[in-house]
């Protein structure tokens, strides 16, 4: 069983994310959600879970920090970007800050379980080469 959080500071868009989740609940569950990014970080640490959904724009901290810090803090947790922002930018610096997809508001269910097998597979293949 995998776990996530999600960081957002769309109240809607994190019940959301959780809902079109639901059919993949025997695969993971939410242990926590987050309203920006300084409070998602403390979360994480706090506790690690196995995938990250965050969105880019937020209060406080956005996302693009949020994954400078956390990306080298927690190397083998999956980050999956949400953003209402189609830049370029954004999502190449993102992917060059460690996530492993970068989906566009509103997401599609089956983009996001694309993005969650992604992971899946991605921690996967990291436990298997743990000693």
């Amino acid at each position: 069983m995998y776990t996530y959080v999600i960081i957002d500071d769309e109240p809607l868009i994190r019940r959301g994310t959780k809902k079109k989740l639901e059919p993949l609940s025997h695969l993971l569950t939410c242990c926590g959600e987050a309203s920006d990014g300084r409070e998602g970080l403390e979360l994480v640490r706090q506790l690690k879970p196995d995938i990250v959904i965050l969105d880019m724009q937020m209060p406080v901290m956005n996302g693009m920090e949020f994954l400078e810090k956390a990306s080298h803090e927690f190397r083998d947790t999956c980050f999956i970007v949400i953003s209402g922002y189609d830049y370029f930018d954004y999502a190449k610096a993102a992917l060059k800050c460690g996530a492993i997809d970068y989906l566009l508001k509103p997401i599609a269910r089956e983009e996001l379980n694309a993005a969650i097998d992604k992971a899946v597979q991605t921690l996967s293949l990291i436990h298997i080469s743990e000693p």
